[in-house]
């Protein structure tokens, strides 16, 4: 099994590529913990949609610590609507 998923043209393909794009420990972990939680569906749909996320943030960490989410307007995907995503990433503010 290492050797299937332990190559780096499994994590070019799998929704683990989006915290490795990060070097700051806290980004990692936010861009990890928020990918989970969207990683439901197809991946050639919810990956380029979190790309899209991520891009909006420049730096998730004190983007989520700006409490400014106002450029997200309109921004959803699929079960997960703008308020939900907008209540999500409030609670994480809180947390940081």
């Amino acid at each position: 099994m290492v050797i299937l998923y332990d190559r780096k043209e499994f994590i070019e393909t799998d929704p683990i590529q989006l915290p490795h794009r990060y070097t700051n420990k806290e980004d990692v972990e936010l861009v990890g913990f928020i990918s989970a939680l969207f990683a439901y569906g197809n991946r050639k749909i919810f990956i380029p949609k979190l790309y899209e996320l991520f891009e909006k943030m420049n730096s998730p960490v004190n983007y989520i610590k700006s409490r400014d989410f106002s450029n997200l307007n309109g921004f959803n995907y699929r079960f997960a609507k703008e308020n939900d995503i907008l209540e999500i990433l409030t609670i994480l503010s809180k947390l940081y």
